[in-house]
């Protein structure tokens, strides 16, 4: 049963009435289907059809050539080729240009090698055909006819076979056999899937490359000092040129990756048999990452946190961030000059997409008015404002599927981000919140960011939005104050995984949708200690006021190890070595008058040894000013507490 392979069905058909003399190529990682296709050429062939396994017959000239026989005017199929070992020259230069008019198709997991686009007898030609997994309508296609027709059951299916033939078979065998009707939890699923990654890693026969292909399997991209930091120099310097050869990991713009439909099954299958040591892997990586994000530029900081996000396994961050994450489907650029008319298009293609009415809510929401000639035309000026960071998402040809907009919010900014109906209701609401600091005064100094617009309109929607989201989210790793308006719940929801706060009173209706304002302000807590909360699962201290408020409950009960060590604080160490640092490094940096503040908190909470009024005493000011100390010293060392956490865990 053969689905979604029309393309290459078109392209056997045109290599095959061209009458040129080259060998049609087949190459695909295992699992990927190259077996039915090579079928499937067959019965189309008018050619009578000859089939050579390499995966069967004996290594040998002999055998060979027993197994091709009298092939003149015939099909010859070789199917993996790289069973055949040795013989590789001889197919080349002997067998080859003594068979005539015979049309031969060779497949297996790796391209040709160069060698083959020339030889002395005959100059091989190659017309190359690489395999890839299937689209997500041709998986559910092949699920209809085999039975599956249930949503719920196809959509598990999905998401765990991807697009890999061999995995949708081997669900759909589940299924039909056994009657699973919950994949995940089917004792036969694991067993199944077992055995699918022991068919589709058998390249890797060395235990030292099985144990790179886990390691690989557990992070998003990976390169040989990340493989050694998870199993270990000898392992990894031993194997990774073999593994750099293997048909099932390919190159990206930033190291090394398992294709991804495989990476989940190969992960999968290792959380189920060895649950502690994927757990170790990925706390291996985790530490190493953070390790790199501590010395990396700020762009390499931006595509670390994605990495960093990938290995916390949450499921929310998973679906909407990386579920749809063929590297390379799509690829995210600056815009050029030129690209406005192109956006502007996409916009007006993604407002279409987006028009549906939502019925209405007893929610309480401001409603505004859009006037499409309007709004278009703001949309272009915020394409060409100095200020405004395009991204463009392009598909493998290059066209452009998608975009996104951020645009840096100053006081000199926020006229032209007014402008803007749902844009002007958050930012108001936000600034508005209790704690939050004044907007600055020029563009390059503003440390706010508003992600304004972005759009998905091409073949590839889940794909383009993901990586689109995943650029922006590189903004994070400058530790600003970041903000949005959405209307879609799954990104409703990834926001609230990652620490954005609802803006209270940024509720609106606009073109029928329902808009939610989110802020996220990462300036006071800082990045790491962000992250190290969501990783950890302790929800971060990050809004207006909250490390504030966390430092004077820690400071209260200085003295009570229980309080202190259930802090929101504790997941990032020791509390009390990082409030004492931070008093520390607040000290290094106050302002002449400051001193003071610090010196309260400390005699007041730290040291605890007379009463606050005797401190006031001690420090000859009145009561009322010594309690409008304290909350000025909890907020200097707020401010410091970032940078003294850093400085920790560089020792």
């Amino acid at each position: 049963m053969l689905f979604g392979r029309e393309r290459e069905l078109a392209a056997f058909h045109a290599w095959e009435a061209s009458g040129e003399r080259e060998v049609l190529n087949v190459s695909g990682p295992g699992g990927v289907g190259k077996t039915a296709l090579l079928g499937a050429f067959a019965a189309a062939s008018a050619r009578p059809a000859i089939h050579v396994d390499g995966r069967v017959i004996e290594p040998t000239r002999e055998a060979l050539l027993a197994a091709v026989g009298d092939a003149e005017g015939a099909l010859l199929v070789i199917d993996a080729f790289e069973g055949l070992g040795d013989l590789t020259r001889f197919v080349r230069e002997e067998l080859l240009p003594g068979l005539g008019d015979t049309r031969v198709v060779i497949a297996g997991r790796s391209p040709l090698a160069a060698a083959w686009r020339g030889g002395e007898r005959w100059p091989v030609r190659i017309r190359a055909l690489a395999l890839n997994r299937l689209g997500t309508e041709d998986a559910r296609g092949y699920l209809q006819a085999r039975g599956i027709v249930a949503d719920e059951l196809t959509e598990q299916i999905l998401a765990a076979c991807g697009g890999w033939p061999l995995a949708l078979s081997l669900a759909a065998d589940l299924v039909e056999q056994f009657g699973v009707r919950r994949l995940s939890r089917a004792p036969e699923w694991h067993l199944a899937v077992n055995a699918l990654v022991e068919q589709l890693l058998d390249e890797a026969a060395d235990p030292q490359l099985r144990a790179l292909l886990e390691a690989g399997s557990v992070v998003r991209r990976f390169d040989e000092a990340l493989l050694a930091a998870l199993v270990g120099e000898e392992a990894a310097a031993s194997a990774f040129g073999a593994l750099c050869r293997l048909s099932v990991v390919r190159a990206t713009d930033y190291g090394l990756a398992l294709h991804d439909d495989l990476r989940r099954l190969v992960a999968d299958d290792l959380r189920w048999r060895r649950p502690e040591r994927h757990v170790q892997l990925r706390l291996r990586a985790l530490e190493k990452l953070a390790e790199r994000a501590r010395d990396a530029p700020p762009e390499e900081r931006g595509r670390l946190l994605h990495e960093r996000l990938f290995l916390w396994e949450h499921e929310v961050v998973r679906s909407v961030l990386f579920a749809s994450d063929e590297q390379g489907e799509v690829w995210v650029e600056p815009a050029r000059p030129g690209d406005a008319d192109e956006l502007v298009g996409l916009h007006r293609q993604w407002r279409a997409v987006r028009a549906a009415p939502v019925a209405s809510t007893t929610n309480p929401t401001l409603e505004v008015v859009w006037e499409p000639k309007r709004g278009f035309e703001w949309f272009r000026s915020l394409l060409e404002h100095p200020y405004a960071r395009v991204r463009v998402a392009r598909d493998r040809q290059g066209a452009a599927v998608g975009y996104s907009v951020v645009l840096a919010i100053c006081e000199d900014t926020r006229a032209f981000a007014d402008a803007h109906e749902v844009m002007r209701v958050c930012l108001d609401a936000y600034l508005e919140v209790p704690g939050v600091p004044p907007l600055r005064k020029r563009p390059e100094e503003a440390d706010v960011v508003f992600l304004s617009h972005l759009g998905a309109a091409g073949a590839y929607p889940a794909p383009t939005r993901a990586a689109l989201l995943r650029d922006f989210l590189t903004l994070l790793a400058d530790g600003g104050a970041c903000l949005c308006s959405v209307d879609l719940d799954d990104v409703r929801d990834l926001a609230e995984a990652l620490g954005f706060e609802p803006v209270p009173g940024a509720k609106v209706r606009f073109r029928g949708a329902r808009f939610q304002g989110y802020a996220l302000d990462l300036r006071r807590i800082g990045v790491e200690l962000w992250l190290q909360g969501l990783l950890t699962d302790t929800r971060p201290p990050v809004g207006p006021g909250e490390l504030e408020r966390e430092l004077q409950a820690v400071l209260a009960d200085w003295h009570d190890d229980r309080r202190v060590t259930e802090s929101s604080l504790a997941p990032f160490g020791d509390v009390r070595a990082l409030v004492l640092a931070s008093l520390a490094l607040a000290r290094e940096r106050c302002a002449p008058g400051q001193e003071l503040a610090l010196t309260a908190i400390e005699r007041a909470y730290v040291e605890r040894t007379v009463s606050h009024e005797r401190v006031a005493d001690e420090l000859h000011v009145s009561r009322a000013t010594f309690y409008r100390l304290l909350p000025r010293g909890v907020g200097l060392v707020a401010a410091a507490l970032p940078d003294a956490a850093s400085r920790l865990r560089q020792g």
